[in-house]
């Protein structure tokens, strides 16, 4: 069997009603490869969707845990044997995908966004992260998700790819860890995206996500402050809109008094700073 171009990796978790694109011919081409990781799901694929797999010649490996999709793709990467790897949430949707000579000296392949399912408002706060700004791109910005960003498989190594620390966010982190890696752009998209309304925890999370990467900036990045300090006036008001709506209010009423009484006592002096 020759070796393949194209690695395309597909995390699944519970997600087997999601993968009807198995029968779609144009998707297996001889320089294509595809690899399904099964993190540990708690429905076993049907038998049917199994044979189905193994006629088109889809390499499955199931993680004996669940251990999120940071580890599920990084062992998809590590299974690969391709050039270059494309990472398949398990309800999104592969689109045709070929080898392209523009990516010759490309170590990441930036493809224009494509979405299926049901569409919310795109609330795009960490996609539009002022540090992906880039002339370069046709949209002016990278787009940092795994449905628009192709890796070459040397340079996701050398970068030790997702960092589960970040999960949520990985996919900005390892992109921003790349921003001086060589990098082309195709206006065609590989794959559509289910996009999702997130939860409120979620999106709790993105923001504390970005707050720890925007710390890990220098001290001298003219962005930096500005950064964090947006982040932090983001999460306060999510806390307190989760708060308010969710029915909260003798916890939010406790804490409010509890400020007014260690204000009160502070201006009646009886709150002293330790000498």
């Amino acid at each position: 069997m020759n070796q393949p171009h194209l690695s395309r990796i597909v995390t699944v978790y519970d997600q087997w009603g999601f993968l009807d694109w198995l029968d779609d011919d144009a998707l297996f081409t001889p320089e294509t490869e595809f690899i399904l990781v099964d993190d540990c799901s708690k429905q076993a694929a049907p038998p049917d969707l199994l044979s189905r797999m193994k006629a088109r010649g889809v390499r499955l490996h199931r993680l004996l845990r669940n251990s999120g999709r940071c580890v599920a793709r990084n062992t998809g990467a590590q299974l690969a044997g391709g050039e270059f790897l494309d990472f398949i949430d398990g309800d999104d949707r592969p689109l045709p995908l070929a080898a392209d000579p523009a990516w010759a000296s490309a170590d990441v392949v930036f493809f224009h966004f494509d979405v299926h399912g049901m569409a919310t408002d795109m609330r795009r706060s960490w996609v539009r992260h002022p540090l992906l700004a880039a002339a370069d791109s046709p949209e002016g910005y990278l787009d940092p998700r795994p449905a628009a960003v192709l890796w070459r498989k040397t340079a996701f190594a050398s970068l030790g790819g997702f960092d589960a620390r970040f999960e949520t966010g990985e996919d900005l982190e390892l992109v921003l860890r790349a921003l001086d890696r060589p990098r082309a752009f195709s206006t065609k998209p590989k794959q559509s995206y289910n996009e999702q309304p997130r939860p409120d925890y979620t999106e709790m999370l993105h923001v504390v996500i970005r707050l720890a990467l925007n710390r890990r900036l220098p001290a001298d990045q003219p962005l930096r402050q500005g950064l964090l300090d947006e982040e932090v006036r983001r999460l306060s008001l999510l806390a307190t809109w989760n708060l308010l709506r969710r029915g909260h209010h003798g916890f939010l009423f406790r804490s409010c008094l509890a400020l007014l009484w260690n204000l009160a006592k502070t201006k009646m002096g009886l709150l002293k700073s330790p000498d």
